[in-house]
């Protein structure tokens, strides 16, 4: 007779509070970089991924902010690329 498989539910993190002191550190790219190589278009912001830590010193506490911004070409390009072609920094 076969037994059912164990199941495990996966902690979730715990959430940094709101008051904290919060720092943004901005991941993006140089102005060099945010043309279309293939047709010159400007890239064009499409949104940003955020994920937090926290940075403890003594007596001091802050969260850091790291945000990666994404960018993607006008729709209206002809430079032979997909839509799907995006880039984002990781």
């Amino acid at each position: 007779m076969n037994a059912p498989a164990p199941t495990r539910k996966k902690k979730k993190c715990a959430s940094t509070p709101k008051e904290s002191p919060r720092e943004d550190i901005i991941h993006d790219l140089l102005d060099a970089e945010k043309i279309c190589p293939h047709d010159g278009s400007e890239l064009k912001l499409i949104g940003e991924e955020t994920s937090e830590q926290l940075d403890i010193e003594p007596a001091k506490i802050k969260v850091l902010s790291h945000r990666r911004i994404s960018v993607t070409r006008p729709i209206s390009s002809s430079c032979g690329l997909s839509f799907s072609d995006t880039w984002s920094e990781n």
